[in-house]
């Protein structure tokens, strides 16, 4: 990036980075500890600006609402934050080229959102992201979307066939997008050649980061999460190591993208010295944002966990006999490229893709005990076991009206099982969407009537478990611990009413 699209304070960090990770390894060790950089840019920050770090590490969903005048008003101070650089020759060029992709409305606010709508910040990241496309793609490429097939070949079959980095089928708890990077594979896949090494991995991230957030709106609202699992990584701490760190850092810096979570698993304590590297390279924003997390694998997860990770869809296996993380590339990261082959396969395709990743707080409507831990589903769950009494009451209500009128059972069900449906929709403290699986393991919104049939059939078995339950009870069976051998004290449920044994009711 050009001067003008980073502070002196960074500028100063970055400069460090590449004169101390020339020679050995412990070159590096006269840079700040990773601590001292934290307390340091965290003590620069107001009450709010730490507040929203907090926020965003702890997966506490943060947004800014915005308004069509909230929108016009900072699209008018970028452009006159733009204006006022004097020094941005890749993005005259990008103007000359193509005056509408460079002002195009979305693309605008792709780079307002990434910087929190600081028109400022904006502009000066807008300003590099146009330099370093100029470096990596060339002129041809600036004022066009990069697909796979604008990768050379080698980078190409890198990024398919290694996947060492890639996005999660699930998003966190806040709705983020979490990107995985498994750090040990990554030697094996890159040139030796050290000039063109940091070009390679650039182009990779670069493509890997706009592919997701060109296409989605709420990844620019809310963020990313990055995860770098490193655990089983031997730092060598050479020329070529230091060339991968400062191009994922150059990339993140100019890219639109808020990364609102940098999480850095790693077991070995000569790793820390990279981690200072990596950190002190990073844009201002995104440092105060860097998590190193030190540990065995079972360790890391538990801290991943707390900060609203779906540490059950890490995309790899452990190892038992050799105790390492072995990469799992044989579900969503083949399917995701698939999905992406066929967009960028049209040429007429306007590139949105809809949000197509299980979120968390998403309700499966498909039947099934593998959904029955996903926390939408239990979340789900729970609103229909409070609201089973009030069913029960209204149900004999309908039942004494139907012996006086036409009144049919199967219809109060229904229309029942839609006002909860409709409750949670517009009604839920979280956002919650009813979701089915579509073509190669993607997600859609469920039409309303599968939903409204989720609720009624869900409705109808927990009301007939309780049943069942208030019967044993009258029978003699009972939750005291005097009386509880070989006598049924629970029934066990799952997201569809019953988890290990069907209810078998007479009719």
């Amino acid at each position: 990036p050009p001067p003008s699209t980073t502070n002196r304070h960074d500028q100063h960090n970055q400069s460090t980075n590449i004169n101390n990770m020339k020679g050995s390894r412990h070159d590096s060790s006269s840079l700040p500890s990773f601590d001292e950089m934290l307390n340091r840019e965290m003590q620069s920050l107001s009450v709010q600006e730490r507040s929203d770090v907090y926020e965003d590490i702890n997966a506490i969903s943060r947004t800014i609402h915005e308004t069509e005048e909230f929108i016009q008003s900072n699209l008018f101070l970028l452009g006159l934050s733009l204006n006022a650089i004097s020094f941005k020759p890749a993005f005259d060029l990008a103007c000359q080229q193509n005056m509408s992709f460079v002002w195009n409305r979305s693309f605008c606010l792709m780079f307002l959102r990434a910087r929190s709508f600081d028109p400022q910040k904006a502009a000066e990241c807008m300003v590099g992201h146009f330099e370093l496309k100029l470096r990596l793609w060339g002129l041809s490429l600036l004022t066009r979307r990069i697909t796979l097939n604008d990768m050379d070949s080698e980078s190409r079959k890198t990024y398919v066939n290694g996947g060492a980095i890639q996005i999660l089928p699930i998003r966190d708890v806040a709705g983020r997008v979490v990107f995985f990077s498994m750090e040990k594979d990554h030697r094996q896949h890159y040139p030796t050649d050290e000039s063109i090494v940091r070009v390679f991995i650039s182009r990779l991230i670069w493509y890997n980061i706009m592919s997701i957030i060109q296409d989605d709106v709420e990844s620019q609202k809310n963020g990313v999460v990055y995860i770098a699992y490193s655990l089983g990584f031997e730092p060598k701490a050479d020329i070529l190591e230091r060339e991968v760190w400062l191009g994922a850092d150059e990339v993140t810096n100019v890219c639109p993208v808020r990364i609102t979570s940098f999480l850095f698993c790693y077991d070995d304590r000569k790793l820390e010295p990279m981690i200072n590297v990596l950190a002190a390279g990073l844009e201002k924003t995104a440092r105060c944002r860097f998590k190193p997390i030190f540990g065995d694998d079972k360790e890391c997860k538990q801290v991943m966990m707390t900060l609203g990770i779906p540490v059950e869809r890490l995309p790899y296996d452990m190892d038992e006999e050799k105790g390492e993380a072995i990469l799992n590339n044989n579900n969503f990261f083949n399917k995701w490229l698939k999905i992406r082959k066929r967009i960028e396969a049209d040429p007429n395709h306007e590139y949105i893709l809809k949000d197509k990743l299980l979120g968390f707080n998403d309700i499966v409507v498909e039947k099934g005990q593998c959904f029955q831990t996903h926390t939408g589903n239990r979340r789900f769950r729970d609103i229909v076991e409070s609201a089973v009494d009030a069913y029960r009451k209204s149900k004999e209500e309908a039942q004494q009206a139907s012996k006086t009128k036409k009144v049919s059972m199967s219809s109060f069900k229904v229309e029942f099982a839609r006002g909860l449906v409709n409750s949670v929709l517009t009604q839920s403290s979280v956002p919650m969407r009813f979701v089915k699986k579509v073509d190669n393991g993607i997600w859609e919104e469920a039409p309303i009537d599968e939903a409204v049939t989720k609720a009624k059939n869900l409705l109808h078995r927990i009301d007939l478990a309780t049943k069942s339950q208030r019967q044993q009870s009258s029978k003699g069976t009972t939750t005291d611990p005097d009386h509880t051998k070989g006598k049924i004290t629970s029934i066990p449920v799952d997201e569809d009413g019953v988890a290990g044994q069907r209810l078998k009711v007479r009719r």
